[in-house]
């Protein structure tokens, strides 16, 4: 054999060695990676592993991240841990009574669960990671608390804990065409109208409260009606002493003090009615999806225990300015119609199993039954109690339904091929 020869042997022996390493390491598993590299991760990683390594369910490639999920825990939440750029990291993922359906648990603040942002829309999960948390089976008899992993903000009365790997920075898209972009920013605005309406903070209704200085100013009529209601009720001194001291829900409760029951009536008719109005705006025309053609995507969110399932069909639209758009329209088996969604297909997931990016469309996305406390505003009509959990919940997707342009042609065309 030749000099020549030999070094060409060399070579490809060399070559075949390499490439046998490499594909050693390709079919490494997550838990090896972990458990090679378990001095180098994270706190919160190293304790969890050691908790959770025998509880993992499955690994999943979901882009370019890898997902390693467990069984699900106590109280409907999965642990799971996800390679980003060579390191492992912590996260977690509960399961919504309210929402009927897995959501991000990024971490904790005041002992309570951070939610983003977007109340409901900031921890909705990438279609994909949810694909994979549907097949897990519920294992009531897993006691592990999975609350003792994630971080935890340090506050005067809270120890705080991992709250150096806390890393769920919301970034929200901004739509390109003009009329998109007002009407999101519209809607934006009225959710958070919403949202201070129906606050469930003490002395919500007080006249040195926030509320009243918005309505104060403002040139809405109904909201006119609610600065002219609170004053008069202030006339009586007890009743404004109730004012700053009792949230709405307490107020609602106050059956005792006439004055605080006409308030509260007038409150309620003025806010539900400023609601109605203002959801009752239309998307722009080419904005509007198309529900008699064939969905790009359907899938089915099942419902956890005692909780309906929610089906989901996916409807696209798109313009000429860059904007791309996914309608994930919802309706469940107890006639619930909804925008479960409304994203960006082109963004990607996050390690929190969330897009990388939200496209924030204010009350469009809300979900169907919220805490009682939380819908004061609200007038019966629109509330009917949670057949889960009546004490702490109540459905209102009545009001949405009712009174979404969107929502209710989807409905009409639901009705039409005979699914609701």
């Amino acid at each position: 054999m030749s000099k020549f020869e030999k070094r060409e042997g060399d070579i490809f022996n060399s070559s075949n060695e390499e490439k046998k390493g490499d594909e050693s390491e390709k079919k490494k598993d997550g838990k090896e990676k972990i458990e090679e590299t378990i001095e180098d991760q994270p706190e919160s990683v190293k304790e969890a592993y050691e908790a959770a390594k025998d509880d993992i369910a499955k690994e999943e490639k979901i882009e370019d991240k890898t997902f390693l999920f467990t069984n699900s825990y106590y109280h409907n939440k999965i642990l799971a841990f996800v390679e980003e750029e060579g390191k492992w990291k912590t996260r977690a993922f509960h399961y919504s009574g309210s929402d009927s359906q897995w959501k991000a648990f990024p971490g904790m603040s005041d002992g309570k669960n951070l939610k983003g942002n977007h109340y409901v829309q900031s921890c909705k999960l990438h279609k994909d990671v949810y694909k994979e948390l549907n097949e897990i089976p519920v294992h009531r008899g897993l006691g592990l608390t999975v609350e003792s992993f994630v971080p935890k903000e340090p506050k005067e009365s809270f120890e705080g804990r991992y709250w150096e790997e806390f890393e769920f920075k919301e970034k929200e898209r901004e739509l390109k065409k003009e009329e998109w972009r007002e009407f999101q920013k519209e809607a934006q605005e009225i959710f958070e109208d919403y949202e201070m309406l129906n606050h469930r903070s003490k002395g919500l209704l007080s006249p040195e409260g926030v509320l009243y200085e918005e309505v104060e100013s403002a040139a809405d009529e109904e909201k006119i009606n609610i600065k002219d209601a609170i004053d008069q009720a202030c006339e009586d001194n007890k009743a404004k002493d109730m004012l700053e001291e009792k949230s709405l829900h307490e107020l609602e409760e106050s059956s005792d003090n006439s004055t605080i029951d006409n308030l509260m009536e007038k409150y309620k008719d003025n806010v539900t009615s400023y609601i109605e109005r203002k959801f009752q705006k239309s998307l722009p025309e080419d904005m509007m999806p198309d529900f008699s053609s064939e969905p790009i995507d359907s899938y089915t969110k099942e419902g956890s225990l005692h909780e309906d399932n929610i089906y989901i069909e996916e409807y696209k639209v798109e313009n000429e300015e860059g904007d791309e758009l996914v309608f994930a329209m919802a309706y469940g088996e107890g006639g619930r119609v909804y925008i479960d969604n409304i994203y960006d297909p082109r963004v990607g997931v996050s390690s929190y199993g969330t897009m990388n990016e939200i496209v924030n469309m204010g009350y469009l996305i809300y979900k169907p039954e919220d805490y009682i406390d939380q819908t004061c505003g609200i007038k019966r009509y629109y509330k009917i109690s949670s057949a889960s959990d009546k004490e702490r919940y109540c459905d209102i997707n009545l009001l949405w339904k009712e009174n979404i342009p969107v929502i209710k042609e989807f409905k009409e065309n639901l009705e039409r091929e005979g699914k609701i």
